[in-house]
């Protein structure tokens, strides 16, 4: 997948629901920068952990914070409490990393809580 969404080298890519970080890792290593979010704070340590695992951790930027209000402005990303991926410990810093604001892609994979979801009511 990561293929077919890294079309250059310095791409920027959000991954909206990034989980623990598998297809933002994989994007990274295609080359892209990855602005990664996710709601759950505790799914973005492991993400930071597996980025470093992986040697991408400075090609991330982990932003915690649900997806819905940033997609209300790609700015918003600089106001939201990002993770720092030196040791996975909420930093309020603000990352220029997308100053300009442009983005090539934006991946959603949102979660669907496995074959049980469907038992639930």
């Amino acid at each position: 997948m990561a293929d077919r969404i890294v079309r250059r080298n310095g791409a920027v890519i959000i991954d909206a629901f990034t989980g623990v970080g598998g297809n933002a890792i994989q994007f990274a290593l295609k080359g892209a920068f990855v602005i990664a979010i996710d709601l759950d704070p505790v799914r973005l340590r492991c993400a930071v952990q597996n980025a470093k695992v992986y040697g991408v951790a400075d090609r991330i930027n982990f932003i915690c914070t649900d997806f819905f209000h940033f997609a209300q402005s790609p700015r918003l990303w600089n106001m939201a409490t990002p993770f720092s991926n030196e040791d996975g410990e909420c930093d309020t810093n603000q990352n220029d990393r997308c100053a300009e604001g442009v983005i090539d892609a934006i991946f959603l994979s949102p979660p669907w809580g496995g074959p049980s979801y469907l038992k639930m009511k």
